[in-house]
């Protein structure tokens, strides 16, 4: 699962378990990363359809469609029911200005609606409303966001029930310089305030005191020579304290390397950066030792050529890809342990624009494959 998807995968984790009661932030999620993964196929907007034909190792086959607006952004996409009739699946639509989406329809079979996702932008591509309604209408939940004139965050509101029933506010407080001071956050109509989250706290050593239900953020910035050194710590309602620290070049400010502290001040997590901005390693720790490691290496066009997994300081897994003059993915090769586990070829047509894959497993034996092909605007 690419990082696009876990992404998205946590918000729906995280929403369904409805944890909203020490989040700083009432998450302005939308279905971005669901719909760049499609939009990826057509970045010169030039594609009008895509049909796949996907062959399993038995010989059958499924396809799939998807359509796509003057403005290169996914408008429809049509699953193969069982019987091989196509049904619509998503119907997707756009702000005709800005090409910012604004519903995503999901059906069930039999173009069924399934539920909707609506958006609502200001001027300025600002995320104001996101609501979803059931195949009736009805309102499921809504957050809606505002605004200061510096386009800050000043309130966000999230109602569930039909709308009628709040259950959470945030509230923003800034400085006068437009440094955020505060994130309040709030529940229900009566306002009933639940947790802090305070941001006086600007120099290393400060002497802080527990406060109930409040998180003091400690922010802070040196030149240790070679880097810019930011520190972000926080100092929660028990008295634990997390650190996260940051380094930065100092003549672009570029991020290179993150940590993490735990309350006991031990390291437990390292992320390395490229200078793409690319993350090239990551690590996770307990008691000093390694339980998880990952490292990536790029192109200078900057493609993922090889992905690497540690567990407990043994390689696990690995990817290698491998491209054409073009800059175009041909190859991927999978190994578990060493051990050679399956390889996928990818092939292109004239117009630089993906015409087949082939799937191969360890003895390479084809078990799947796909035929592509377009209709362009």
């Amino acid at each position: 699962m690419n990082q696009k998807n876990i992404l998205l995968l946590s918000i729906f984790i995280l929403l369904s378990m409805g944890t909203f009661a020490q989040m700083q932030h009432n998450p302005s999620y939308s279905y971005d990363y669901y719909l760049t993964y499609y939009n990826d196929f057509n970045i010169d907007k030039t594609i009008q359809t895509q049909t796949v034909v996907y062959t399993n190792k038995k010989g059958k086959t499924n396809t799939s469609k998807f359509e796509y607006n003057k403005g290169g952004k996914i408008a429809k996409v049509y699953w193969a029911g069982k019987k091989g009739e196509m049904y619509l699946a998503s119907n997707i639509t756009y702000d005709q200005k800005t090409n910012k989406i604004t519903t995503l329809d999901k059906y069930k079979k039999k173009d069924k609606l399934k539920y909707s996702m609506n958006y609502k932008w200001n001027i300025d591509s600002a995320l104001t409303e996101i609501s979803k309604t059931n195949r009736k209408g009805k309102l499921d939940y809504k957050s809606t966001w505002k605004y200061t004139d510096a386009k800050k965050i000043l309130e966000s509101k999230r109602y569930n029930n039909d709308g009628e029933d709040l259950k959470f506010i945030w509230k923003y407080v800034y400085d006068d310089k437009d440094e955020l001071l505060q994130t309040q956050l709030f529940k229900g109509e009566k306002e009933k305030l639940k947790h802090v989250w305070d941001f006086n706290c600007h120099q290393e050593g400060e002497v802080l005191n527990k406060e109930k239900n409040t998180t003091q953020v400690c922010t802070w910035s040196e030149d240790q020579g070679k880097f810019l050194v930011k520190t972000y710590q926080r100092f929660d309602e028990k008295g634990k304290i997390r650190k996260y620290v940051s380094y930065y070049t100092l003549k672009d400010t570029v991020l290179v390397e993150s940590k993490s502290f735990n309350s006991k001040d031990e390291l437990i997590s390292i992320s390395k950066y490229n200078s793409d901005k690319k993350n090239i390693y990551w690590e996770r720790l307990r008691k000093g030792k390694s339980i998880y490691k990952n490292v990536t290496s790029y192109n200078s066009n900057g493609d993922r050529t090889h992905y690497s997994y540690y567990k407990r300081g043994k390689l696990k897994s690995e990817r290698s890809y491998n491209f054409n003059d073009n800059n175009n993915l041909i190859e991927e090769i999978y190994k578990n342990k060493g051990k050679f586990k399956s390889k996928t070829v990818y092939t292109y047509g004239d117009n630089n624009l993906k015409a087949s894959y082939k799937y191969y497993n360890s003895k390479m034996k084809l078990i799947g494959s796909s035929v592509y092909s377009y209709v362009m605007y």
